[in-house]
């Protein structure tokens, strides 16, 4: 089992998860004007590029049930399998801890943090949600 498939895995699945998540609070927060296109373009692009940049490591499995198949089709040994998943297991339960890590900063604290309340989340947020 090679360590540097094991670390491609963590973190392809790691990102899918996070910037997934990330997707569905940023369409929530910005009211659902991004919607399910947005949402789905998000997964799908760091899919591909997760994919793209780990193939070469590692398959570019990203997903316990891709790996499986992949096991069950015998193009992967038992060991690396349970390896990859978990890995990928890994990574997916760590994106909630960093996701609250990333709550916990204040939105204030982003450069440019007035621009985006007034002209993406709209005039009221702009004001701490306070018309004035």
């Amino acid at each position: 089992m090679r360590r540097k498939a094991l670390v491609a895995e963590f973190i392809s699945t790691f990102a899918l998860v996070f910037v997934g998540v990330g997707a569905i609070a940023v369409d929530s927060m910005i009211g659902g004007k991004s919607g399910l296109i947005g949402v789905a373009l998000a997964h799908g692009l760091v899919l591909a590029v997760m994919i793209s940049a780990t193939m070469a490591i590692s398959g570019g499995h990203v997903n316990p049930a891709v790996t499986i198949g992949a096991w069950a089709a015998k193009k992967i040994d038992t060991v690396n399998a349970i390896g990859y998943i978990l890995a990928q297991c890994l990574g997916a339960e760590i994106t909630p801890l960093q996701a609250l890590n990333i709550k916990a900063i204040r939105f204030r604290h982003v450069p440019g943090h007035q621009y985006i309340r007034r002209h993406i989340l709209g005039n009221d947020a702009a004001h701490g949600g306070k018309t004035m």
